[in-house]
């Protein structure tokens, strides 16, 4: 390692207060999209739409967000990591204050439209930046950074239960727009990076020869795109699997579902700190074949009991994933192309895997929902296996 322990802070000096602002903003970055969907309803009613179009300005943001992950990390590359990321949150803001005095539709598309692309750009930058700064601690690093993504889950489900029985919908973005501010200005104030504005290449071929290069990269992309599909159709049907086939209650399927959320704080950490003291691909391969063991209790579960311990094990061993690869592919990239790398392979297995929602509704309208999730196992055992078997035969 470049570096030890002890020259990175986590918590002090400018490495760590840089950890918290890039912390802090990606909570705000990825909130703005997860209070969409409780917010919906009463969105719906006050500008007099239709869900469809309502799940349009939703679709929109999503594709923004899948899309623009390899712009970002294009533009990290040969601009600054602080360009993007301060152009990722002056987005929250500019959507944030569109999405609190929406008085029509194509309004409220454009707001929604802007917190997708913030969201977009901020993944990969923020990231990039990060593993500058940590090396030694680098998958420590990772898992609190990505724990901040279940914190905005959180917060977002909290907010729109609050907001909803005190005020309109509006009021969640205008406290956002107002409280995204001082961390835009910590970020600009603090950073040691220029503000570049400039044109950049965008290097498709470029990038694309460069991954396709490594034989590696091509299993990481299949496993990170099997995980994904897996999580993208749990997450989207937990609840109607419960309440339908298992026969619970509506309350306590949506509460079973919020608890996936509050692992991440304490798995995504631990997880990376795990990784900087043993192979990360061993602990990443571990924690999905816990996440399987979760997800075969939950399909069979027969009481909520045992469903919510069911959910914890499939959220606590899935949620190693994401930190513990984050940290190892920025392991593996090149310094000078690893924001763009990282981007280009993030959006290819994130617009894959956004079939996951599809897959599971095609298959449980003909046959059943825990049918459906049954073959999502085959899907995790199979990523676990291809990283255990890359870790293998690749040296620690």
């Amino acid at each position: 390692m470049a570096a030890s322990d002890s020259s990175e802070r986590l918590f002090r000096d400018y490495s760590g207060r840089m950890l918290l602002i890039l912390t802090v903003g990606s909570i705000f970055a990825t909130f703005g999209r997860r209070v969409l969907s409780p917010l919906l309803p009463a969105i719906i009613a006050d500008l007099g739409i239709t869900p469809f179009r309502a799940g349009i300005a939703l679709s929109i943001g999503t594709a923004s967000w899948a899309i623009l992950q390899y712009p970002s990390g294009r533009m990290a590359d040969q601009l600054s990591r602080r360009t993007v990321v301060v152009g990722s949150l002056s987005c929250v803001f500019l959507g944030a204050a569109l999405l609190s005095v929406t008085p029509t539709y194509l309004v409220f598309v454009a707001g929604a439209s802007l917190i997708g692309v913030s969201e977009g750009l901020y993944g990969p930058a923020s990231r990039a930046l990060l593993s500058d700064l940590f090396t030694a601690r680098r998958g420590q690093a990772f898992g609190l950074l990505n724990a901040s993504i279940d914190l905005a889950g959180l917060s977002a489900a909290a907010a729109a239960i609050g907001v909803l029985a005190i005020a309109g919908w509006q009021l969640t973005f205008r406290v956002v727009a107002i409280a995204v501010l001082p961390v835009l200005a910590m970020l600009w104030y603090l950073s040691r990076e220029p503000i570049v504005l400039s044109r950049f290449d965008v290097g498709v071929r470029e990038t694309a020869g460069r991954l396709l290069s490594f034989s590696q990269i091509k299993w990481i992309a299949l496993a990170y795109i099997l995980y994904m599909t897996t999580v993208q159709g749990v997450v989207a049907f937990i609840p109607t699997l419960l309440a339908l086939e298992h026969g619970f209650s509506e309350t306590a399927a949506s509460a079973i579902f919020g608890a996936m959320f509050a692992t991440g704080l304490v798995t995504k950490p631990l997880a990376g700190r795990l990784s900087d003291r043993f192979p990360r691909l061993y602990v990443s391969g571990a924690g999905l074949l816990f996440a399987t063991v979760g997800l075969v209790a939950l399909v069979l579960a027969p009481t909520p009991v045992v469903a919510l311990a069911a959910v914890l094990v499939w959220a606590a061993g899935g949620k190693m994933f994401p930190p513990v690869m984050q940290a190892y592919l920025m392991d593996t990239f090149d310094d000078d192309s690893k924001g763009g790398d990282f981007g280009a392979l993030r959006s290819v297995f994130l617009i894959v895997a956004s079939i996951g929602p599809a897959y599971v509704g095609f298959v449980a309208g003909r046959t059943t929902y825990t049918f459906a999730f049954g073959t999502l196992i085959v899907c995790v055992i199979a990523s676990a296996a291809i990283v255990i078997g890359l870790g293998r035969t690749t040296p620690s």
